[in-house]
């Protein structure tokens, strides 16, 4: 079971929470271009927008036959999809007010930089990685947490 969860949808005229948006920009950066995944790294800066949208539309139509309806809902097709390419399947986003012992946001911002300082051919082959533990069948990931 994947713990990254989306309070709300995400996506054209959703709600489009910050942290929700910084969860599906981290998702979607997780999957190889030639699976579905954005051809240019989304910035994870929890702002919608059109390139988030078009690499939601984009996995869509890779990954779910054609059906593009760019928005990711809770627990809807597209966000279990997602989770199957997620190579930090066992960290959550813990829910406002609750006393937390691991900062998601911290580790995701430190793994973000680190992915981001690296040369761009290096980026290709973290992406091959974390997707060869990716269930093909859009279960979760085979690392566990």
């Amino acid at each position: 079971m994947n713990l990254k969860k989306i309070a709300a949808s995400v996506g054209t005229g959703d709600a489009n929470r910050s942290v929700d948006v910084a969860t599906v920009q981290f998702l979607l950066n997780c999957v190889p271009a030639v699976r579905g995944g954005p051809a240019q790294e989304l910035k994870i800066d929890g702002k919608i927008g059109g390139s988030t949208i078009e690499a939601i539309r984009g996995f869509q139509r890779k990954r779910l036959n054609g059906f593009a309806d760019g928005r990711v809902d809770p627990n809807g097709q597209t966000l279990m999809h997602l989770w199957s390419f997620d190579p930090t399947s066992g960290f959550s986003i813990p829910k406002g007010g609750q006393p937390v012992s691991f900062d998601w946001y911290g580790a995701l911002s430190d793994a973000v930089a680190w992915y981001n300082s690296l040369p761009a051919g290096t980026k290709g082959s973290v992406k091959q990685v974390a997707s060869s533990y990716s269930d093909k069948q859009g279960g979760t990931s085979g690392i566990k947490g």
